[in-house]
């Protein structure tokens, strides 16, 4: 089962995101459509994002650890509920809707408009 989590970090870090222009954030929520993990701390994504796509995997599951020990990052299940609140580059800042936390870091299109019903 752990196995499947951490294959599921590395896809979503591995991901092709394009660089994001300065444009207005639209605050309409969004719902989770990719496992993954975000992380409060940028740089601390951004150093489990490298290890994952140099397969450092010691030092990315030492990392992941450190982070969903601390608090710091999160894994994200299908069908929460977010917000996007900051971007930069291929990355987007997302924060549960409801929410009174700081938002996480990860990256871009995990989350997509909520279909009508």
């Amino acid at each position: 089962m752990r196995f499947l989590f951490y294959l599921s970090v590395i896809a979503s870090l591995c991901a092709s995101g394009s660089p994001v222009a300065a444009y207005e954030i639209d605050p309409t929520p969004l719902i989770i459509t990719k496992d993954g993990m975000g992380c409060q701390d940028q740089a601390l994504y951004e150093s489990i994002r490298t290890n994952a796509t140099d397969n450092n995997l010691k030092a990315f599951r030492a990392l992941v650890a450190h982070g969903m020990q601390s608090g710091d990052c999160r894994y994200w299940t299908i069908g929460t509920r977010v917000i996007v609140t900051e971007l930069y580059l291929d990355l987007e800042c997302l924060k549960p809707v409801g929410s009174t936390t700081a938002c996480y870091w990860t990256i871009m299109n995990s989350a997509e408009p909520i279909e009508e019903e």
